[in-house]
């Protein structure tokens, strides 16, 4: 989703080019898994659908094409 200060597309992939500081909230709820992230004018929400009695889930972080850098957790938390 577009947010108000979101400028255009072609500022959006020069800023992603010069890297920038962001924070992706991860939360489980029963059996979904939410993923939300703001960033340059730019919301993204991802729900996933857990189908079986998985109580272990696990994340990768990686990167196309950039680097990862300075991960920090800060929480975290069982349903």
């Amino acid at each position: 989703k577009q947010m108000e200060e979101f400028e255009n597309w072609d500022s959006w992939i020069e800023s992603n080019k010069s890297g920038f500081d962001c924070m992706v909230n991860i939360k489980r709820k029963d059996n979904k898994i939410i993923m939300q992230t703001q960033n340059l004018g730019v919301a993204i929400s991802s729900i996933t659908t857990i189908q079986d009695d998985t109580e272990d889930v696990y994340l990768a972080i990686t990167g196309d094409q950039c680097a990862i850098t300075n991960i920090k957790v800060k929480e975290v938390l069982r349903a």
